[in-house]
């Protein structure tokens, strides 16, 4: 469980958007430990 990290790749230009990034530790059954980013839409 939670062997492999997943991860997200952004440009420079998107940068100042991303508001957070996470990883997803109790997601069960893979051997990736996901992860996730929030984006500000605006």
């Amino acid at each position: 469980m939670g062997w492999r990290i997943d991860y997200f790749l952004i440009s420079a230009a998107l940068r100042p958007r991303l508001k957070r990034a996470f990883i997803r530790d109790a997601v069960e059954g893979s051997d990736h430990c996901p992860v996730g980013i929030e984006i500000d839409q605006a």
